[in-house]
């Protein structure tokens, strides 16, 4: 009774709510430790930074090298 195509799109929605929810988490955590979603974008570069010991979060606290 269950077809290829129902298994299919039933996983395809499982796994779609379970990465909205990461997502989410994800968010959550970091915007309680200071960096907004809009903050987010593009951080990567200036977190991984040895050079950058000053790294200011939304809430205006800087991060050293060190702390991160």
């Amino acid at each position: 009774m269950v077809t290829s195509q129902m298994v299919t799109l039933c996983y395809g929605q499982v796994a779609m709510i379970e990465a909205s929810g990461a997502f989410f988490a994800y968010m959550v955590v970091m915007a309680e430790n200071g960096f907004w979603p809009s903050r987010l974008v593009g951080l990567r570069e200036a977190w991984e930074s040895k050079s950058v010991n000053d790294l200011q979060d939304s809430y205006g606290q800087e991060w050293t090298y060190e702390q991160r």
